[in-house]
């Protein structure tokens, strides 16, 4: 999936084309026809829409279906809503219908998203709030932020009380009443190396089991098309007032979103595994029947279960390489004597600790090193005989240490080498 697409389920439609009243499943790219499913066909159908052949992206507010940025009779209207008759999404011609120009610029709709009792509807430069007033005006609309939006139809996330997008120059938080600008310490450095002519494949998804805030953004150090790393914000880790802290991951999705488990995990299907060797805590809620777990596709069309117990069958292969750092102060040498992980105790786990050793805050690598302990309680630290004036951290498993790990943090012994 190449083209940015969007989706919305509609509660309880009626006087729908196919099949018989209740719920529907929408989706668009904005190039292909808009297509339906009721949840139980093998098959999508094309509800009849009267002029509207497609559009950038459509909406459920106040149980009406917005579709925005219409391609209507073969001429596309960037700055154009179509609403539906109340309760009837499909009908966009008769009743409460109606069409709203809502933005007369050359800057196009892209999304919308629900905050409190508004709909905030984006362009990439602009966000306007669609307020219900009821018949005969049915919807007003207002410009809440001029020069500022997200980047694509999928660079927007929706938490309770606000919205967070990644935009032109950085990330932004709207709380229905205004903009700001966020984590500028890690966004402003995205936003340089982020591509334009690949911006709308850039989204957004939050993995609420983990607290973690996953942006897959195509960069211009990318090989292929499709984007290869996403950039990951731990909404929930407690940082006092420092800025919310981020981690970088290979992830090459085009398309991402959730499925319910179908069924909680049993003893039986624990056949062959110990305890110590499960993934995760017996009570842990992602266990549980109907948690939301998180898919994402890549461009060879293959679909992969984020966060999974294994890789293809195999142990898993995985690690975090924490930020680099000086050692001393920057202007002097330091020697890395001893590195502590803080491991979570597993009786046949190992871990590999690798530390690489540079010049300068940007230089490249001038060595390396690593060292591979047992979880199991004896070996407590890592020891090393390396020095540099800065350092960066690796701890994960591999060829010679597969297998689950969980890690709470780190501690370093440390001395100052000389030589300014």
């Amino acid at each position: 999936i190449l083209q940015p697409y969007e989706t919305e389920t509609f509660r309880n439609g009626t006087n729908l084309g196919s099949g018989s009243d209740g719920d529907r499943w929408y989706a668009t790219n904005g190039v292909d026809p808009i297509v339906a499913w009721d949840g139980s066909t093998d098959q999508v159908y094309r509800p009849a829409l009267g002029n509207i052949d497609t559009c950038r992206a459509l909406r459920r507010f106040k149980n009406t279906m917005f579709y925005i940025a219409p391609t209507i009779s073969g001429a596309l209207n960037p700055g154009v809503v179509r609403t539906s008759a109340i309760g009837q999404p499909e009908n966009v011609t008769t009743l409460e219908a109606a069409q709203f120009i809502i933005n007369d610029s050359d800057d196009p709709l892209l999304a919308a998203e629900q905050i409190g009792e508004q709909l905030a509807i984006y362009s990439s430069k602009t966000i306007i709030l669609a307020q219900f007033v009821g018949p005969p005006l049915m919807y007003v609309f207002r410009t809440a932020v001029a020069g500022y939006g997200p980047r694509s139809s999928r660079a927007l996330v929706r938490f309770p009380s606000q919205h967070i997008f990644f935009g032109a120059d950085g990330q932004y938080s709207f709380d229905g009443v205004n903009a700001h600008q966020i984590n500028a310490h890690v966004w402003r450095e995205i936003a340089r190396i982020s591509t334009p002519t690949r911006a709308a494949l850039a989204q957004g998804i939050v993995d609420e089991a983990n607290a973690e805030l996953i942006w897959v953004v195509p960069t211009n150090d990318d090989e292929g098309d499709s984007p290869e790393v996403a950039f990951v914000g731990h909404y929930l880790e407690d940082v006092g007032d420092a800025p919310m802290p981020h981690s970088t991951r290979d992830l090459p999705a085009t398309a991402m979103g959730y499925y319910l488990r179908e069924g909680a995990l049993t003893f039986e299907d624990l056949e062959g595994i110990t305890f110590d060797e499960l993934w995760v805590r017996w009570n842990d809620q992602s266990i549980q029947s109907e948690f939301p777990q998180l898919l994402f596709g890549t461009s060879d069309g293959d679909i992969f279960v984020l966060n999974a117990p294994d890789q293809n069958g195999t142990d898993p292969i995985s690690f975090v390489r924490f930020s680099r750092r000086p050692l001393v102060d920057s202007r002097r040498n330091g020697v890395v004597h001893r590195v502590y992980p803080n491991y979570e105790h597993r009786e046949n786990g190992s871990l590999t600790v690798k530390i690489r050793l540079f010049d300068s805050p940007n230089g490249d690598l001038r060595s390396d090193a690593e060292y591979t302990l047992k979880m199991d309680g004896e070996e407590r630290f890592a020891p090393f005989r390396d020095s540099g004036r800065f350092v960066e951290v690796e701890f994960g498993s591999g060829p010679s240490a597969p297998g689950l790990w969980a890690l709470e943090g780190y501690d370093m012994d440390t001395s100052v080498g000389g030589s300014r």
